[in-house]
């Protein structure tokens, strides 16, 4: 067994070994299986360090299910990704010289399909290589037939139930892309601009009314002026008429309820065309509509003299008119939050478009429906349900057409003869209403959020009943990032809920966000991100995996730092090192001879042991894999290997290597079984060098640890000596410490009490051995201090030795009693402040508290010692 782990080495042998053994296939087992879907990534490059936890959290739970007999299934897949893909391969052929307009659509679709094939094989070996144990001969792809005949027929159910139509609405459209935007495919930046007064005259030549705005160009398309009914300032303006400035055009005054009377001047410019709740105020005022920014994100014929400059260019030219015409009060500086596509971060322009849309009241009521009386699904954290159900309640209309060439072409055919546009599953023949042929396909594609909605149920070939859909859906369990609860999980949860009237999975569990260090988002700009590849590459798989799922906990973000992975490979090492020397005693001669005398560590570390696995697997199953891996992680090491293994060691060299290997060897078999689902590498790379000893086939499949309980006595029992061991021998050790006592400077020590009788003599033995401290059989003369251990009931005396410098040592004490001093009434201050204990998070309140507990007790501990130095 090689000094250090080659992980490099091993995981490309044990990714092979799964493959061949079939581990991510479910089995045919008996009861009801586990089954998951991943989030498909998008075929626009690599996966990241989200991909890595929406793929490991879930892999963790699949492995662990494994080892509790239960069919397990998680199939893989890849998202098309519409926009983003395409916008991708665009950015990419620009790159050559290539500009995508100079394709015909058929060329860029056989560009974007040979990307879709070298991403998604890429995305897929990512996946492998992350130890992910899924079903790959059932990996299907948004656009592959299966998917697509999917997302076919719902379109035509939808629409031959009238839910599906055609219409002139506002909607979010993104020049960049040239498409329509749906509402969740906007983000929101905070923005430096202007706002700007601008003077509408009263035709009358009374007066003039001001507005503030700030998008002056879109003035051009104004339709009226608004002011809220109980604005005093505005009383009997109701129905005057304005001159707009620049156009010359009347538009009048309307009052309306909707109008904020503290922003600006409590009058705003209505353009029914460009605004959201303009085109509210418009339709209920019965405004006519002007469409003066088009498609490509320029000033059209509606906009007068301006029509042909870009919206930048025009709101410049605007603003220097506005000045020299004497209608510009003011300008001055204003930051506001401004739509922008989430692809490619341009500014949203709010216009006129005439797009296809889904009528979501049917869809929402029935998801509303499912959660308000059955509690379904079930989310982690739960919080998140609430969220989940007052966003339902206010959900729109969903525009479901995109102008962009990569996706599902809407399945609508237009007849050539004017005839109703007709949905179909396959291409159409004829036209259903006159019989003619000649047809033609709309042209737009569907959203992408509209085949990942059907995801749970197309990945097994619903619409047809298939066997796996009768045997797999509804699925067990999602896993994704709470930022696309609303784009992703609602859009299937209502979809499921409307073609097969199940939830599309009983639980959901949403994780947060992966930020640096500092808790910003991960960028290029920023240069702050955390490659995946590039920490398997140089920490392991098994490191990567520890650091994500350590620190996963639902619904909050995890701040990532590579000291998190530096102290993930130190975990891989200790599982190495304490395997290494196991094997490494059982081939020294006389290993397989008796273990040696009895002693209560070995019932203290079965229990805990045991225990450990009870509580890891309850954690597990109540689906937070970070809780079960804080408690494997500090029973492995805080009791197994810096307690028991330490005290093996020791009992075999004092009984000529006769000692409890054996008890050793299954225990930490324990162990390993308990580190597979979340370090699979180091854990079966181990199991197999100890295969002679275990006689395990493969660790993957081994039952999770169960032992046989000890009796209650026995239980007991050992629990008693541990804490009287360790109390002596933490204590000591601290005061090694504390004291500035040198490690090979002598100390002296002996046991005071009525419960005396407890310690054996291998027990004194163990003592020295790991706090190289003597025992003393009676009191001896000189510095001493106590402390007390075993709630009390035994004392231990330590005996400096002469060279010992008790003044010196006090005096440093002293010092530190006064530091101490300080930073408790600071921190009681801090503590005291009633904004701090109401608006600091509840995490970091607690966390100020558990220290200011832990400095008054090194506080207090200080005070006793320099009690007894007499200081």
């Amino acid at each position: 067994m090689e000094i250090r782990f080659n992980f490099k080495e091993a995981e490309q042998r044990w990714l092979e070994i799964w493959r061949k053994a079939g581990l991510g296939e479910p089995s045919d087992g008996a009861g009801e299986p586990f089954v998951m879907v991943i989030p498909p990534p998008n075929i626009t490059g690599s996966l990241h360090m989200g991909h890595a936890l929406d793929n490991i959290l879930p892999d963790c739970l699949i492995r662990f299910y494994l080892t509790q007999n239960r069919s397990s299934l998680r199939v893989p897949g890849t998202d098309h990704a519409g926009i983003a893909t395409q916008y991708v391969v665009e950015k990419n052929l620009k790159t050559q010289g290539i500009d995508r307009n100079s394709l015909t659509r058929q060329e860029f679709e056989t560009v974007l399909r040979d990307w879709a094939e070298k991403t998604k094989t890429n995305i897929l070996e990512q996946m492998v290589n992350m130890g992910c144990l899924m079903d790959f001969s059932r990996t299907r792809f948004t656009m592959d037939e299966m998917c697509s005949r999917a997302v076919r027929h719902a379109f035509k159910a939808l629409f031959d139930r009238g839910l599906i139509y055609q219409g002139d609405r506002l909607i979010s459209w993104c020049t960049r892309c040239r498409s329509a935007l749906s509402d969740l495919e906007l983000e929101h930046q905070t923005q430096k601009g202007k706002l700007y007064c601008i003077r509408y005259p009263l035709r009358d030549g009374s007066g003039f009314i001001t507005v503030a705005t700030t998008r002056p160009e879109t003035m051009l398309g104004d339709s009226a002026v608004a002011v809220n009914p109980g604005d005093e300032r505005y009383k009997g303006k109701e129905g005057q008429v304005l001159t707009l400035p620049l156009m010359n055009r009347d538009i009048k005054i309307v009052a309306d309820y909707r109008v904020e009377s503290g922003f600006g001047t409590g009058a705003v410019k209505v353009t029914p065309g460009h605004d959201p709740l303009d085109w509210a105020i418009g339709q209920d005022h019965g405004l006519s509509i002007y469409r003066v920014v088009g498609e490509d994100g320029t000033i059209t014929a509606a906009g007068g003299q301006y029509a042909g400059l870009k919206v930048e260019q025009a709101r410049k030219k605007v603003v220097e008119d506005l000045k020299a015409q004497g209608f510009l009060d003011k300008e001055e500086p204003y930051q506001h939050n401004v739509a922008v596509c989430y692809r490619c971060a341009q500014v949203v322009e709010p216009l006129i478009s005439k797009q296809w849309f889904l009528n979501m009241e049917p869809l929402k009521k029935l998801a509303i429906e499912a959660y308000e009386k059955r509690g379904e699904p079930k989310f982690f954290p739960e919080h998140w349900g609430g969220i989940y159900f007052e966003w339902l309640k206010g959900l729109r209309d969903w525009c479901l057409s995109r102008q962009i060439i990569w996706g599902h072409r809407i399945p609508v055919w237009h007849c050539a003869k004017g005839c109703p546009a007709a949905a179909a599953v396959e291409t159409p023949d004829r036209c259903p209403t006159c019989g003619g042929t000649d047809l033609v396909q709309d042209p737009d594609v569907l959203d992408t959020w509209f085949s990942s909605g059907l995801w749970p149920m197309s990945v097994f070939g619903w619409p047809e009943a298939t066997p796996d859909f009768k045997r797999f859906y509804p699925t067990t369990l999602m896993v994704t990032g709470y930022d696309i609860t609303y784009l992703w999980v609602a859009r299937m949860i209502m979809m499921g809920l409307y073609f097969s009237e199940r939830v599309p999975f009983r639980q959901v569990y949403l994780h947060g966000l992966i930020r640096d260090a500092q808790g910003r988002k991960m960028s290029k700009t920023l240069g702050n991100v955390i490659n995946p590849q590039d920490i398997q590459n140089e920490y392991g798989t098994d490191a990567l995996r520890y650091a994500l799922l350590a620190g996963a906990q639902p619904g909050r973000d995890i701040y990532m730092a590579k000291d998190a992975f530096v102290g993930a490979k130190n975990f891989v090492t200790k599982i190495w090192n304490a395997g290494r020397f196991i094997k490494v005693e059982w081939e020294k001669p006389g290993s397989e001879l008796a273990s040696g005398p009895p002693h209560p560590s070995d019932d203290w570390m079965v229990s805990e042991a045991a225990t450990v696995a009870s509580e890891a697997a309850r954690e597990l199953q109540a689906l937070d894999p970070a809780a079960a891996l804080r408690r494997i992680y500090d029973s492995f090491w805080g009791h197994f290997c810096d307690w028991y293994l330490e005290i093996v060691k020791i009992r075999r060299s004092l009984n000529s290597n006769r000692g409890p290997l054996k008890l050793l060897t299954e225990i930490y078999g324990h162990y390993l079984k308990m580190i597979g689902p979340f370090m699979p590498f180091v854990s079966h790379e181990i199991a197999h060098e100890l295969k002679n000893l275990h006689g395990w086939d493969l660790l993957a499949r081994e039952s999770w640890p169960s032992s046989a309980p000890l009796d209650e006595h026995r239980r007991e029992a050992s629990r008693h000596w541990w804490h009287f061991f360790s109390g002596v021998v933490t204590e000591i050790r601290v005061l090694r410490s504390d004291l500035n006592i040198a490690p090979g400077e002598e100390l002296a020590f002996h046991l005071e009490g009525s419960k005396n009788g407890v310690f054996s003599e291998t027990d004194y033995l163990l003592v020295e051995s790991m706090t190289r401290a003597k025992r003393a059989p009676e009191a001896l003369p000189g510095t001493r201090i106590r402390r007390p251990v075993l709630e009390g009931h035994i004392e231990l005396v330590v005996y400096m030795s002469r060279d010992w410098d008790g003044r010196k040592e006090a005096g440093k004490l002293t010092a530190s009693a006064k530091e101490l001093d300080q930073a408790i009434e600071r921190l009681e201050a801090l503590l005291e402040k009633s904004d701090f204990a109401s608006k600091a998070p509840p995490d970091v309140v607690q966390k100020e508290r558990e220290r200011l507990s832990g400095l008054k007790n090194r506080r207090g501990k200080i005070a006793d010692y320099l009690q007894q130095l007499g200081a």
